[in-house]
């Protein structure tokens, strides 16, 4: 056992994330001697496979100890990215094991420590239920202010739009498509979404608002009176 925890802290060092969560999940396994007694434990996640260690299962009881574990790695370093790193591995093998809730709330903190991590988004959007709606939006909100420069902004604002949109919650996916339109105003497809979603929602007061600050903030007076005709034809 003393030579395994020597060998995890070398790949601690070098923060060989995924050698850490392969090494765990095989060395949790054999710790314990009812294992090879007791029926196979229901796989929630998928087989993955790493370099030099062949395949493991994740499922919920090691999912839930090697995530505590790498959340430990995260603890533990200085340099923010690598927090990420860890707290996104950590993330992903909660998912994996069917922890959805840590999953999401670990995903959140990774969003944290280094709003870059676009592929952090996917896991807490797929970890994500309706009732954790808020957390989502959180995450997107994370991205979209993390973004490099306004089209990253948009992108961000734009994907949660469509997400929330296809989860019933059109005021939150208003509230986007709005965000997604003023930070690259034109006629194009954030444009359409916001004016669906505002049909859709009985009540175009937001989007009009919205066109009139982009009017507001036009570079001359033509593109500043297109933008109030449309503003006009919407609250129409």
């Amino acid at each position: 056992l003393d030579v395994v925890v020597e060998f995890l802290h070398h790949l601690e060092a070098l923060l060989h994330v995924g050698a850490v969560v392969g090494a765990l999940s095989s060395i949790l396994k054999r710790l314990d001697p009812l294992d090879q007694l007791a029926p196979p434990p229901l796989v929630l996640g998928r087989r993955q496979e790493l370099p030099g260690l062949g395949e493991f299962e994740v499922d919920g009881r090691t999912a839930s100890a090697v995530h505590s574990r790498l959340e430990g790695i995260a603890t533990r370093r200085r340099n923010r990215p690598d927090v990420a790193r860890a707290l996104a591995a950590a993330a992903c093998v909660a998912l994996d094991g069917g922890l959805e809730r840590p999953a999401l709330a670990i995903a959140i903190r990774a969003l944290e420590a280094d709003s870059s991590r676009a592929d952090v988004l996917g896991i807490a959007e797929r970890a994500a239920k309706n009732d954790d709606v808020e957390l989502l939006e959180r995450a997107y909100d994370i991205i979209a202010r993390g973004s490099l420069g306004v089209y990253g902004e948009r992108a961000a604002h734009y994907r949660a739009a469509r997400k929330l949109e296809r989860r019933g919650f059109r005021e939150r996916a208003l509230r986007h498509a709005i965000l997604a339109f003023e930070a690259v105003p034109a006629e194009g497809v954030t444009f359409v979404l916001m004016m669906r979603l505002a049909e859709r929602s009985g009540d175009s007061t937001e989007a009009v608002q919205a066109i009139e600050r982009v009017a507001s903030q036009a570079k001359g007076p033509e593109e500043r009176s297109a933008w109030l005709r449309r503003a006009a034809l919407v609250a129409a």
